[in-house]
């Protein structure tokens, strides 16, 4: 298993799109169409997706944001063939190991998440690589668009953040654009 990350092009997303609906709830992800274009423009400053490849075979992927003080995974997802086999904890290293400050991340509530176990799971997997819940702040997803609800989530990472309301402000300004 050789893990690498690099950058979509247009080819990617016959096997990112569905993935991407797949793995997140519509109230939890961007429009596709959105997502694309954002993308594929390559000249945002803050926005990178980016094909996780396993072998040189997409496995995956990562939507991040370079925010101020932080950089910002807004999704990560693998194939559901290749979960569970150190794909997203090769490839969160590799980002961890890049970004040399403090990685930030939303993971669903277990106590208001559809499937308990999962969102616990998750919040397991990611507290094996390094990250902490932030029990400080109670954070609130905005929506993505007008007719999908705010999603209360927990945020989680892999260093302590100085002051984490200015990056829940800048978070909330850049990424959902309230």
């Amino acid at each position: 298993m050789k893990i690498t990350l690099r950058p979509v092009n247009e080819a990617d997303f016959k096997i990112i799109e569905p993935l991407y609906v797949a793995s997140f709830p519509a109230e939890e992800r961007r429009d596709v169409k959105d997502l694309t274009e954002r993308a594929l423009d390559h000249s945002d400053p803050f926005f990178s997706l980016q094909v996780i490849e396993d072998d040189g075979v997409t496995a995956g992927f990562v939507t991040m944001w370079r925010l101020p003080f932080v950089d910002y995974i807004e999704h990560l997802a693998v194939e559901p063939a290749k979960r569970g086999t150190g794909i997203g904890a090769e490839a969160l290293a590799i980002i961890k190991d890049k970004a040399k400050r403090p990685i930030l991340l939303e993971v669903e509530r277990p106590d208001l998440a559809p499937d308990r176990g999962l969102a616990e799971r998750r919040i397991e997997f990611y507290k094996r690589l390094g990250f902490r819940v932030i029990d400080t702040v109670d954070y609130i997803q905005p929506p993505y668009a007008k007719n999908l609800p705010e999603v209360p989530m927990l945020l989680m990472s892999d260093q302590p953040i100085a002051d984490i309301d200015t990056v829940v402000s800048h978070l909330k300004t850049i990424v959902y654009n309230q």
